[in-house]
């Protein structure tokens, strides 16, 4: 089963992920951005959902550096999830070294196509 990481600092968010990620993933979340550092620096993810703007001294942006800094041969695919819907932002994002972003509120539908299809799961 595919691991996934959703790294978000709103609980209803991060409840309503989990709810429909967990049957479909071996899913585990993070809250803060330490939470995160240490679960990025002890487990290999498929996947890191990463919320932008994180309780605590580094954004989501920093963490996911951090990570493919930590880890420079990990093939973990990191989405980026934001409330920005701009383009500017969303290729900033791409720039930076995300593989895709969601705009908030998230589309269940997109997220769930979006993550099988970059972790290589077929939907039944």
């Amino acid at each position: 089963m595919k691991k996934i990481l959703y790294v978000e600092n709103d609980t209803a968010s991060l409840l309503f992920v989990k709810r429909l990620l967990t049957k479909r993933y071996d899913f585990e979340s993070a809250t803060t951005d330490r939470e995160a550092l240490m679960k990025l620096k002890d487990n290999n993810y498929d996947l890191v959902l990463m919320d932008i703007k994180l309780n605590g001294d580094l954004d989501g942006n920093e963490v996911m550096k951090w990570a493919k800094d930590f880890k420079p041969d990990s093939k973990t695919i990191f989405i980026a999830v934001t409330t920005e819907s701009d383009y500017n932002s969303a290729q900033n994002f791409l720039e930076e070294g995300f593989n895709g972003y969601f705009s908030k509120p998230l589309d269940i539908d997109s997220l769930i196509s979006s993550i099988d299809f970059f972790v290589g799961k077929k939907r039944v």
